[in-house]
């Protein structure tokens, strides 16, 4: 098949509910083309797509997706299926707000409020998608709400309010209703157009055509009449059906490979290669936002929205390849395990939000067993991590790490093995300073022990002076051993802490 013919499959696919990794690597590998080679159409097609899949997990990337789409309502209807509605691919302002305002809110969940409002994170992320406006956009939407964000963060209780108010199914329900008027918008694939107009006798395609090629193919929206056929003209209609016949048996063998859903290694593979690519990058990898195209600029503003410079041009998407991050092709290695490892095919399993419990699961698993031990958490935490993975778990701890309810310290794995929490660190010195000033004051009372003698008869009253003589030199004996006692301890703990194992007194 030509280039154009197996991007027309995986538009057919792409418009599909599911995508196996075999489609896409088998695609990819034979047409050895990159993003920039796609058409506009297959685009905005995998930007739905991905905004549809990961709607309940919001990133930075999700809204450098919005931004993307954005940019392609206002591009040239050439590029697309004349069935397009491109108008319908401008997300609404409040989608954008709701958007910001959940990355803002993420910062609060997984933690105590008080906590996390005092780590400073939540007042960070808000002047970052919602910096404060020059005067004249004072009344703006993204203005009230920077308000209504900065005073409730202030307290606890505000921050609860928030909570309540903006949870995070509302922006997911809103994200897929998006969705399923974007993708109504672009209209049939092209492959299910001709394939209704070539069964109705309207489409009479033939080997060459005598006008130059559009971006989109040479497929007319307009029907046809009916022609007479002559030996020439049924020659090129048999060979035409014979074509359209090898698309439709490519496109179902392709389907029936089955296998998972690949989106997840393309977009790692794809990520920070420009912002069609990070567009793509809508698991939450923890990357930072692109200025390319629509992003907070430096005053915080998102370009093509809320800027009030007329003169400012909003850059187009910059397609670099969806290549590897040194600049190969997606191989089997880059696309993640083949199918026969994983269990099951179809429709790709969505894990979906977080709960308390799985989240505290995974904390007290990576301080117990350490951080990168991702696969053994997993197998001592499955009852609890409902059908999750091991990037799942790592994705999880970057998330916590990034919104300061555990720090960068938990989990770390010390020399022997052991796991200290900065907690278990702070306790066990405290436990070693106690030791050695009982240490210290163990001779004072163990001499007040000897003067005293038995049944309180001062050992010093005795009136041989032999026996008394004899005595002393016992007590200061043993007054000075216990001495010695003190740093030979203090000497064993530092060095149980410093193997970062408790103390064994």
């Amino acid at each position: 098949m030509s280039g154009k013919a197996e991007q027309w499959v995986l538009e057919f696919l792409l418009d599909r509910d599911s995508l196996s990794e075999t489609v896409v690597r088998e695609l990819y590998e034979h047409l050895g083309m990159g993003a920039d080679a796609l058409s506009k159409t297959i685009q905005v097609r995998l930007l739905l797509r991905v905004l549809r899949e990961h709607a309940a997990s919001i990133t930075d990337a999700t809204l450098n997706a919005l931004n993307c789409l954005a940019a392609n309502s206002n591009d040239s209807k050439a590029d697309y299926s004349p069935f397009a509605d491109l108008s319908k691919l401008l997300p609404s302002l409040d989608l954008y707000l709701q958007v910001k305002t959940e990355l803002v809110l993420q910062s609060l969940r997984g933690g105590s409020l008080e906590t996390l409002i005092l780590s400073g994170n939540p007042k960070s992320l808000l002047d970052r998608y919602f910096p404060p406006q020059q005067d004249a956009l004072q009344n703006a939407p993204e203005s009230h709400r920077r308000q209504e964000l900065a005073i409730n963060l202030s307290t606890p209780q505000g921050a609860q309010t928030l909570l309540e108010k903006y949870p995070p199914e509302h922006v997911e329900a809103a994200m897929l209703k998006y969705v399923a008027e974007g993708r109504a918008a672009m209209g049939q694939p092209i492959l299910k157009v001709m394939e209704a107009q070539y069964a109705q006798g309207l489409l009479h395609p033939t080997i060459a055509m005598a006008h130059p090629q559009g971006a989109y193919g040479n497929v007319s929206a307009g029907p046809k009449k009916r022609q007479r056929h002559s030996a020439t003209s049924n020659n090129a209609e048999v060979a035409a059906a014979t074509t359209i016949a090898d698309l439709q048996a490519a496109s179902k063998g392709l389907q029936n490979k089955g296998g998972p859903d690949p989106l997840t290694a393309a977009m790692q593979a794809a990520g920070g290669q420009g912002s069609f690519a990070a567009a793509l990058n809508a698991v939450d990898h923890g990357a930072g936002p692109s200025m390319s195209p629509g992003m907070p600029d430096a005053a915080g503003r998102t370009v093509g929205w809320d800027s009030p410079d007329p003169n400012q041009v909003t850059p187009g998407p910059n397609m670099a390849g969806m290549l590897g991050p040194n600049g190969e092709p997606l191989t089997d290695g880059s696309m993640g395990k083949s199918p026969k490892n994983r269990t099951g095919g179809g429709k790709r399993r969505r894990n979906g939000r977080w709960n308390e419990h799985e989240t505290n699961m995974l904390i007290e698993l990576v301080r117990q067993l350490g951080k990168g031990k991702w696969k053994k958490i997993l197998e001592e935490g499955a009852a609890a991590f409902n059908n999750r993975s091991q990037v799942d778990l790592k994705d999880k701890w970057r998330n916590l790490e990034r919104q300061g309810v555990v720090s960068a310290s938990d989990g770390v794995l010390a020399a022997n093995g052991g796991v200290m929490t900065p907690e278990q660190q702070q306790a066990q010195a405290q436990a070693a300073q106690q030791a050695q000033q009982q240490e210290q004051q163990q001779p004072m009372m163990d001499g007040a022990a000897m003067m005293a003698g038995h049944d309180g008869v001062p050992m010093l009253a005795v009136q041989d002076p032999a026996t008394a003589a004899a005595a002393m030199a016992a007590a200061q004996a043993q007054a000075q051993q216990a001495m010695a006692q003190p740093e030979q301890a203090h000497e064993q703990i530092m060095h149980h802490v410093e193997g970062g194992m408790p103390a064994q007194m």
